[in-house]
């Protein structure tokens, strides 16, 4: 499979995480004047003159604290004269230039593709040749840098064809093998006489079979009857059993409200376990005041057995299955509740470890599994049902355990990608616990996440079950304002909110970010067409320099899918101030007039694409300048 494109505005069908950093040749300011004079330099032996460059006029949409928001409108497009010079009456004091990259002389780049300027001249754009290309792997060969270089080794933007080939290390692949697959992704990228070609490994190892099998057909390395087929060779071994219910020879209950819990005579910590129980039953259903889960019937004579809503308390060879991911064991599983036939009621399996906190954690999550059944019914999305189990485990454990950190850091990892999409990253769905718990400290609580997983009952989405969910809470809950509103806050994770308490998850403030720089005046760092897929979130982290002090200047430009996107740029300091959100702009500038030394010491951009539709992909690039 070849797929040939130009790096700088392209929608991609496979992510390209082209990241660019460049440092700036200086920026003199002057006063600001009607007529702006501007010049592109150009190396000996390039011609300069024929380039092509935007002029954006810009409004200010919002000041305070020391930020301020652009929005930014085409005013003209000018062309620089054989010297390389431009000349342009200025529609606002402050313009933002555009550089049209396709307009360069063949196998040149810029220093940068857009400036954010004052004043009344600027010459600080470069041109140079292409004389090399860096091509370097990111996020396990999903995504990849594709940096030209000039022949001083500095960065610039140019526009560079690159084509791409997939292959696998096996060439009639089973499902037994399948864990075994490794992928080599050959990357050549070439601008004007430069061409270079380099192999990297894509690491699916944390992949679930189905997101294994996604990507290989995404690849071009099976075709989907070649998925149908290695699905089918495991169907006989994925059948689940009627009723996974151990059976003991010599069983001890206990009963809490109208729950009981078995185990087996002589399980290890009993005592510790049925204390946590019976709280945790207390917690959820005195506390809370969740609507309890069905109680299990049986087909006949009714038994006081049948008064009961059932877990069991099993050990890992007991309940080892074969599940998408490979053949393991797991540590807990919930048999769902048909809502159409009350005669067949669910039930928890709970493994008891030893390990005090997992147990407390696995109990939980598992039974809090029963009350979302017990709401949406039993055709709830996986990413749904796992992240919102995750979220009633910390209602009642009140803190973030180690497992539950490094889920979220999975998470983090991968939110450029549609909430769905659990099984492109292992345990990714359980860090999605920050969307209930956003939902949960901004948008009413507990109450709230009942009305939520109501809605599910009454409609087979899990994006529009929250939607509903969210309306009928208020009307000032949108599923818009949900995506943006938690995007904020997982930019500075550690400022979660624990529920119904004043301290924070705390699970540190760099547990993933998508991009981090480290800036120092005079300076320049882009990102360049960055694919963010439907409900997915981005975020850049600009890290000021320890004895640098200046303006920082963050300019979004957004090629596709603008009516979707919402930016904010979120500041540190002292405090942190997060800034109300404007109208999305195709253009964009975010502007810390305090940036560095004694002042802002961090600022994370947080780009989301609000919309609840699949297919309604993103593309935008990010420039910072630090000046």
């Amino acid at each position: 499979m070849k797929n040939k494109f130009n790096l700088i505005k392209r929608v991609a069908s496979v992510m390209l995480a082209a990241v660019i950093c460049a440092v700036s040749l200086g920026v003199t300011a002057f006063a600001d004047s009607e007529t702006f004079k501007g010049a592109v330099t150009a190396d000996s032996g390039i011609y300069a003159g024929g380039i092509e460059i935007e002029v954006y006029g810009s409004r200010l949409k919002y000041s305070k604290n020391g930020l301020n928001r652009y929005e930014h409108y085409l005013s003209r497009t000018v062309t620089t004269d054989s010297s390389g010079s431009f000349t342009f009456s200025k529609p606002t004091d402050k313009v933002l230039l555009r550089v049209k990259t396709d307009t360069l002389p063949a196998g040149t780049g810029v220093s940068n593709e857009t400036l954010f300027v004052s004043g009344k001249t600027d010459n600080s754009l470069s041109l140079s040749k292409v004389k090399s290309i860096g091509i370097t792997s990111l996020n396990g060969g999903t995504g990849v840098n594709i940096t030209p270089k000039n022949a001083a080794g500095d960065i610039i933007y140019a526009p560079v064809d690159v084509q791409e080939s997939y292959s696998a290390n096996i060439g009639h692949i089973t499902y037994s093998d399948i864990n075994d697959v490794q992928i080599s992704r050959r990357i050549t990228a070439s601008s004007g006489n430069v061409r270079v070609s380099k192999t990297l490994k894509v690491d699916i190892s944390d992949c679930t079979v189905s997101g294994k099998l996604a990507r290989l057909l995404d690849y071009g390395i099976i075709t989907q009857t070649e998925k149908e087929r290695i699905l089918a060779e495991n169907q006989s071994d994925t059948a689940v059993a009627e009723d996974e219910r151990p059976q003991y020879i010599d069983e001890r209950t206990f009963t809490a409200g109208n729950f009981m819990l078995h185990y087996e005579y002589g399980t290890p910590c009993a005592d510790e376990y049925v204390d946590i129980f019976a709280d945790i039953i207390d917690v959820f259903f005195d506390q809370y005041d969740f609507d309890e889960p069905y109680h299990e019937f049986v087909p006949g004579s009714r038994t006081q057995r049948d008064d009961y809503f059932h877990v069991y308390l099993v050990s890992h060879g007991a309940i080892s299955i074969d599940s998408d991911v490979a053949p393991r064991s797991v540590s807990g599983r919930t048999k769902k509740i048909d809502l159409n036939d009350v005669t067949r009621g669910g039930y928890v399996v709970v493994d008891p470890n030893g390990d005090i906190s997992a147990y407390t954690k696995t109990m939980s999550h598992e039974i809090f599994h029963g009350i979302i059944y017990r709401y949406a019914g039993k055709n709830v999305a996986s990413w749904f049902e796992e992240a919102f189990a995750n979220y009633g485990a910390l209602l009642y454990m009140g803190e973030v355990n180690s497992s539950m950190k490094t889920q979220i850091s999975r998470y983090l990892k991968s939110t450029q990608y549609k909430l769905s999409s659990i099984s492109d990253y292992r345990s990714r769905q359980y860090g999605e616990m920050l969307i209930p718990l956003y939902i949960h400290n901004k948008m009413g609580g507990v109450g709230t996440i009942k009305k939520v997983m109501k809605a599910y009952s009454k409609t087979s989405n899990s994006l529009t079950a929250i939607s509903n969910g969210l309306k009928s809470a208020s009307k000032s809950y949108t599923f818009d304002k949900l995506l943006t509103g938690a995007a904020d806050f997982t930019a500075y994770t550690k400022f979660y909110k624990l529920p119904g308490t004043s301290s924070s998850i705390n699970i540190g403030i760099n547990a993933r970010r998508t991009v981090s720089y480290k800036l120092s005046a005079p300076g320049m760092c882009s990102v360049s067409d960055m694919t963010l897929e439907a409900n997915g979130a981005m975020y850049y982290e600009f890290k000021a320099n320890d004895t640098q002090k200046g303006t920082l200047a963050v300019t979004i430009d957004t090629s596709a899918g603008a009516g979707n996107m919402s930016y904010n740029l979120i500041t540190e300091g002292k405090s942190v101030r997060i800034a109300p959100r404007g109208a999305t702009s195709k253009l964009m500038t975010f502007e810390v007039t305090d940036f560095g030394k004694n002042g802002t010491k961090t600022a994370v951009l947080s780009a989301v694409n609000t919309s609840q539709k699949t297919a309604d992909k993103a593309v935008f690039a990010v420039s910072a300048k630090l000046g």
